[in-house]
């Protein structure tokens, strides 16, 4: 008996969940309430036999070999190249055949407490689990790089990559997706990295709220000894050891474009080519510690929205 999900838990694309969806472990008690869940296993589905698959994939090997072989023959090819290209066809799609009738299905959960996924390969039985919990982490850094040939669009790749108060990366999600639109489809592993930060910055958000009772500001690290802390009213920058606070009335603005912070003061001078320049202060996106959580900050604290 599979695990059924509440009525209220979504896919990590935050679309409804199929009926028919086998979550074939159950998600572990320590990850607590579970906001978002998948499967890529349905319900009644069972591995296929070793020599079912074997079968198939002969199959597939002597027709396309077959066919390649003929395809070369009637090109005018020699017999050397024709037994070649027969071999090499065959070999390649048996290989395919064999490798699409396996069984390797996921499932995955995002909770109020972390993260669980599982693998499974060949059969039900043979597992393989991953789970992290929020509390061994203390920063979420993310990412997301368009690559572009010839001005021409072919590949976006992320990264979320949670580090604990050393600095050292504890858990991470990277991978690659094709949408020009920038929304992948919904079986992209994307959107359990996505499900992931948002579980996460509503986890962190009760750890920011301890921090600004005790000390009056939430800090944001940079990267290295330079942070931001927001307090109710005022903005702290601390970068190259010299720190600079700048309260609600002069503050001017802030920015995020093409993958970067700008913080302008209001009496900011921009300079010529950068020189001269005072009272802005620049950095990438993916430098910022819980980027989410400090534009809710930002939101709450300083009446900025985004």
């Amino acid at each position: 008996m599979s695990w059924t999900p509440a009525d209220d838990v979504m896919d990590h694309a935050r679309v409804d969940l199929r009926g028919d969806m086998d979550f074939f472990v159950d998600p572990p008690a320590e990850i607590g309430e579970i906001f978002t869940a998948t499967t890529s296993l349905k319900q009644g589905r069972q591995p296929k036999p070793s020599g079912l698959r074997a079968a198939i994939a002969g199959s597939a090997a002597f027709s396309v070999g077959l066919v390649a072989a003929v395809i070369v023959h009637m090109a005018g090819g020699e017999t050397g190249t024709i037994a070649i290209v027969g071999v090499l066809g065959g070999a390649i799609s048996g290989l395919i055949a064999w490798y699409a009738t396996g069984f390797r299905h996921t499932c995955s959960y995002v909770a109020r407490n972390g993260v669980a996924v599982f693998r499974c390969t060949g059969d039900r039985t043979n597992v393989k689990e991953t789970v992290f919990l929020f509390e061994r982490a203390t920063d979420l850094r993310t990412s997301q790089t368009r690559h572009y040939t010839n001005g021409v669009y072919t590949g976006t790749n992320y990264s979320f990559t949670w580090s604990d108060r050393a600095g050292r990366a504890v858990h991470r999600f990277s991978g690659s997706y094709n949408s020009q639109d920038g929304t992948p489809g919904v079986e992209s592993p994307f959107h359990l990295a996505s499900s992931a930060e948002i579980g996460w910055s509503m986890h962190l958000l009760e750890r920011a709220q301890v921090e600004l009772e005790k000390s009056g500001a939430i800090q944001f690290n940079l990267g290295g000894s330079d942070y931001i802390r927001v307090g109710d009213g005022f903005l702290e920058l601390c970068k190259g050891r010299e720190i600079e606070r700048l309260e609600q009335s002069n503050f001017g603005a802030i920015d995020i474009a093409q993958g970067v912070f700008t913080l302008r003061r209001k009496d900011a001078r921009e300079g010529f080519l950068g020189i001269g320049r005072s009272g802005v202060w620049t950095f990438p996106y993916a430098t910022m510690a819980n980027a989410k959580v400090f534009l809710l900050a930002l939101d709450k604290l300083l009446g900025i929205k985004f």
